[in-house]
């Protein structure tokens, strides 16, 4: 078998975007292409980071807009076109992120051209809950589609233990399940003292805030409000709240924030990015806060260790696989503003153990969650398949 692999990441969505799985394969493929060829196959070129120089990219797929039937034209062109694709370069691998559509684009010139498959789920491609209307599996049409294509690829590969039963009930087989957690680059991590001063201006935070940080998207399956009325209740002098992130909670949370008047206390700063301050802010935290009703992963987490910094999150599967409660952090209930006022209250009240809880994470992140042992256990993964081909 050649040492260098020609290895295909496949996402039907834009690149290199910043976003949840977007990030992940970012990562991926530059830490594969320290060894191997790494090829790119999304739908156009985003504008948010720079194109990495090591990795090839097909900018060739489309996401045809028209409605009932722009997604059934959009798999016919895109499985099309994947196919020329691949007939041309002969991958040695194909890595699709998520699982929907991305196994229904490659899975058949995949089969025709014998090249191993492997699918990533990120979340809400396999998780759902009926009750709020999230994941994609709450569309029954995409839900039985799932279910006839998720046992045609060689491994699924799972972010988080949390994923397994909603991967079993998506028709994945138990042989075929990967758990491979995503990973972040130690080495992004970037400060700059000018624009930590900037942010200090613009959220009015002084030296001795105790500052309180929500990253992530303003949606209500991610229960902001929950945090904003946890923070309100604990009543904490010099204490900041932050909400760093867009979404269509944000003017309730503005007007929330009004009518508690926590304006002197709450900050907006919208999308925040590496280039805009989003380590800066981090670092200028003392806590980050996930109060979610769902997670297939977080990578703000890893990212809040990687800067030494505990963490405080809701008591579901994924979160309970990341934060070490007493260690890295603390656990409540979801829906709890009152499990968040006493854990916020227990954080400002307790500095040293804050610290230590940082710095117990940052241990954490760099012996399990690094971009490097997450790209490790992929080329593992890529090599069992290829040398059983």
């Amino acid at each position: 078998m050649k040492d260098e692999l020609k290895i295909c990441l496949l996402m039907p969505k834009m690149f290199p975007r910043i976003g949840g799985f977007e990030n992940v394969v970012y990562d991926l493929s530059r830490g594969l292409s320290c060894h191997h060829k790494v090829q790119v196959v999304f739908t156009s070129i985003s504008s948010d980071r720079p194109l990495p120089q090591e990795v090839e990219v097909y900018p060739v797929l489309k996401e045809i807009k028209i409605r009932y039937i722009g997604f059934l034209l959009s798999l016919l062109y895109n499985s099309i076109f994947f196919f020329f694709y691949a007939w041309q370069e002969r991958p040695d691998m194909v890595n699709v992120h998520p699982v929907f559509p991305g196994v229904m684009i490659t899975w058949c010139s995949c089969k025709l051209l014998k090249i191993p498959l492997v699918a990533t789920s990120h979340g809400g491609d396999i998780q759902f809950s009926p009750q709020k209307d999230y994941g994609t599996r709450s569309s029954p049409l995409a839900n039985w589609i799932l279910k006839k294509t998720l046992p045609l690829v060689d491994r699924h590969v799972l972010i988080s233990k949390a994923m397994y039963p909603f991967a079993r009930s998506a028709g994945s087989r138990d042989s075929r399940i990967e758990i491979i957690p995503n990973g972040v680059d130690p080495d992004s991590v970037s400060l700059d003292s000018e624009r930590r001063r900037r942010l200090e201006n613009e959220l009015n935070i002084k030296r001795d805030d105790f500052v309180v940080l929500y990253l992530g998207r303003l949606i209500d399956l991610k229960r902001p409000q929950d945090l904003l009325y946890g923070f309100h209740q604990a009543k904490l002098d010099n204490a900041k709240l932050v909400f760093a992130g867009s979404g269509d909670k944000e003017i309730e949370l503005k007007k929330m924030v009004h009518d508690l008047s926590l304006e002197d206390k709450v900050s907006f700063t919208g999308f925040i990015t590496p280039e805009t301050g989003k380590w800066d802010l981090i670092n200028l935290s003392q806590v980050l806060v996930v109060p979610s009703l769902s997670e297939g992963f977080n990578l703000t987490v890893l990212e809040a260790y990687a800067s030494s910094k505990p963490v405080i999150g809701t008591r579901i599967g994924a979160l309970e696989e990341l934060i070490n409660p007493g260690k890295t952090g603390l656990l409540v209930d979801t829906c709890s503003p009152d499990g968040i006022k006493e854990a916020l209250t227990y954080m400002y009240q307790h500095p040293e153990k804050r610290e230590k809880m940082g710095l117990v994470g940052q241990e954490l992140f760099l012996a399990k969650y690094t971009r490097d042992k997450m790209v490790q256990k992929y080329q593992k993964l890529y090599l069992s398949l290829i040398n059983k081909k």
